[in-house]
């Protein structure tokens, strides 16, 4: 092919003398930097550091694009108008109608999306926001609303979730702002079919709550599938950060689409400080949407989740009792298993983060102080023994047969309990 070095040792040359050089000063992309600090990252981030990018001319060409807008640094021109590269993804990604939607572009993360959307209409009669079991991002989110009072919906699954929705009293309803609704991977470990969102839109329609979908995976999921269940809403927000899909988070925008039927005329500060900012995170999600980095990454992801799942099954063999593995999509296993007595969630998850490959159960999205009270113990007791029974595996770094080992060492504790178990 006429884009391919003419040989591998060309190749690995080219990526030798470039590499060094995509390291970002990116001080005023503020989504991404590490820990919130101005230390730089790197063009492949922290997420997954191992994937290609290089592997022929045209990747070349466009790295070459992007080392010259990093090169520019703040002194740069801002020549590549970032809002028409996230519509120009968004319509060849997607079946979304962009014209039937607001778009605005930020540079904050989907919580800063979400905190500037919601701040400008709280007021003491709408100040209720809503969302799913107990979870630290969101209470953070709240935490900066002025005036915003949180409302969780503990459940284990979809159908409990908008049965305990619907069956709020009428004048919680009433004050209810938003309700935020995470999907296809929510720290409850469901997902939402087509009913449940339409029930979640007649409810929100009739006592005028804004149903917002924080969309965190929804690039990552196979062409024609992007949408996750938000694709059912028709009075849906939906807000999606960029560096999930390319695995470039310090490069993140994120996207807010506001259906124009709603009447909010929603206007957003990019939060980009200076024009070569702007340049650089344009530049760098052109060329990966280009070249197709998504799709790159979510062959990644689908190569290291089959790589845990042979591992785990080499070490479970015929034993019965190992628990049960679910999919949002392909590249996000979750592991529900009911540990006896003789192995806790902690454990499970340490046997997974000796190979670096990370592992979350549904505890550690609940705040650390409501765990000790008594009584939300007790008021919520299924969801918090719903969400110690479950782990996702999280499958975005290290190599596959880091994942392969971390998936033997998983499925060779649960075999050592099961046996354990057994012999009582």
């Amino acid at each position: 092919m006429n884009n391919q070095p003419r040989n591998q040792e060309e190749l690995m040359a080219l990526l030798q003398d470039l590499q060094p050089k995509t390291f970002l000063a990116g001080l005023h992309l503020p989504y991404g930097t590490v820990l919130g600090t101005d230390e730089p990252q790197n063009l492949l981030d922290a997420n997954i550091p191992h994937l290609p990018f290089g592997r022929n001319l045209e990747e070349i060409e466009s790295l070459k694009q992007i080392i010259a807008s990093i090169s520019n640094g703040c002194e740069g021109k801002n020549n590549t108008n970032i809002q028409e590269v996230v519509e120009r993804i968004i319509s060849e990604e997607t079946t979304i109608p962009l014209d039937n939607y607001h778009m605005a572009v930020t540079a904050d993360g989907a919580r800063g999306a979400i905190i500037d959307l919601l701040t400008p209409l709280i007021n003491p009669k709408k100040n209720i926001i809503s969302y799913g079991n107990p979870n630290w991002v969101f209470d953070k989110i709240i935490g900066m609303i002025g005036g915003a009072i949180d409302l969780t919906v503990p459940a284990t699954n979809a159908d409990e979730f908008v049965s305990r929705l619907e069956n709020l009293p009428p004048k919680i309803l009433d004050r209810m702002l938003g309700i935020i609704i995470v999907d296809p991977s929510n720290p409850g470990g469901y997902t939402f079919s087509e009913w449940h969102i339409k029930r979640i839109d007649e409810l929100t329609e009739e006592y005028n709550i804004l149903p917002i979908f924080d969309d965190v995976f929804r690039g990552l999921q196979a062409v024609g599938e992007q949408h996750s269940s938000s694709k059912y809403s028709k009075r849906g927000i939906i807000v999606e950060t960029t560096s999930k899909k390319y695995s470039a988070r310090g490069l993140g925008v994120t996207w807010s689409l506001v259906p124009k039927t709603l009447g909010i005329n929603y206007a957003a500060d990019m939060n980009i400080e200076c024009d070569g900012c702007r340049e650089i995170a344009a530049v760098n999600l052109a060329a990966m949407h280009k070249n197709q980095f998504n799709e790159t990454v979510r062959e990644y992801l689908i190569a290291n989740t089959n790589a845990f799942m042979a591992g785990f099954e080499m070490s479970t063999g015929e034993i019965s009792d190992k628990g049960t593995f679910s999919s949002a999509f392909e590249g996000m296993p979750i592991f529900n298993y009911h540990p006896p007595k003789t192995t806790t969630t902690s454990v499970l998850k340490q046997a997974s983060l000796m190979q670096k490959v990370m592992v979350t159960s549904g505890l550690d999205w609940f705040k650390t102080s409501p765990l000790g009270n008594r009584f939300f113990k007790d008021e919520n007791s299924a969801a918090i023994e719903h969400s110690s029974h479950y782990l996702r595996i999280c499958p975005t770094k290290e190599t596959p047969e880091k994942h392969f080992y971390a998936g033997m060492k998983l499925g060779s504790l649960v075999a050592a309990s099961s046996e354990i178990e057994s012999k009582r």
